[in-house]
């Protein structure tokens, strides 16, 4: 057990934090600037992206897809154009230029763009299958 606890401590906790503190700290102490650059216009896919929420199943499918999208790297080479970037290739960019503050803030706001897509899809997913149930119920 206390093998588990440290594998979770040194896997997960550790590069987590680390990322945290990378991605809020700049020589100048405390700062969120490296969010706002990670945001700004130069990352317009990141603010166009759209959700399908039109039906569950079609938004399942989609988070499917989505999720290892946005975090692969070769498939966003091939959609990168002069006009547009995608974060995956915004990541990179910035890692090959040694800017890890803003890597590690897009690394935090893709995270958390992923965990709101989950927490989304769980509750739509719960509500779908709560009023299936609810139906078969009724039909009986």
């Amino acid at each position: 057990m206390a093998g588990a606890a440290l594998a979770l401590v040194v896997l997960v906790a550790l590069p987590l934090a680390f990322l945290v503190a990378g991605s809020v700290t700049a020589e100048g102490g405390v700062t969120l600037a490296h969010f706002r650059e990670a945001v700004s216009s130069r990352l317009r896919t990141f603010r166009s992206v759209t959700l399908p929420l039109a039906r569950p199943g079609l938004f399942a499918g989609w988070l499917l897809v989505f999720v290892p999208a946005l975090q692969e790297l070769s498939a966003s080479i091939l959609l990168f154009s002069s006009g547009s970037i995608t974060l995956a290739v915004a990541v990179y960019n910035l890692y090959e230029t040694g800017a890890l503050g803003p890597v590690a803030a897009l690394a935090i706001v893709t995270m958390l763009i992923i965990t709101a897509a989950i927490v989304l899809a769980t509750r739509l997913g719960r509500g779908s299958a709560i009023s299936r149930a609810e139906r078969a119920g009724v039909a009986q």
